[in-house]
């Protein structure tokens, strides 16, 4: 989550920012979030924070409140981050 967390920080900055009246429209309230959203939105978070990575601290994490024996029987979970190329 906070790879996501750190990912949304600046797009949420930008639109208190532009400082749309709240008369405004859903549709250019929408339009000012695309904007925001294509400007300060990375295309995939986790590939760019490194999926590896992730899981290799995930692993680091639970190692201090597992038994290390347990650690062996984790699965490999890789697979199941397929992210799509930019």
């Amino acid at each position: 989550m906070a790879i996501y967390e750190k990912a949304v920080r600046p797009y949420m900055i930008a639109v208190r920012k532009s400082r749309l009246p709240s008369s405004a429209g859903l549709t250019d309230q929408h339009s000012v979030r695309v904007q925001c959203a294509e400007m300060h939105l990375p295309m995939s978070p986790l590939r760019d924070y490194g999926v590896a990575r992730m899981i290799a601290e995930a692993q680091t994490s639970l190692a201090k409140i597992v038994h290390p024996s347990a650690m062996a029987w984790l699965p490999e979970v890789g697979e199941h981050f397929k992210l799509v190329a930019a």
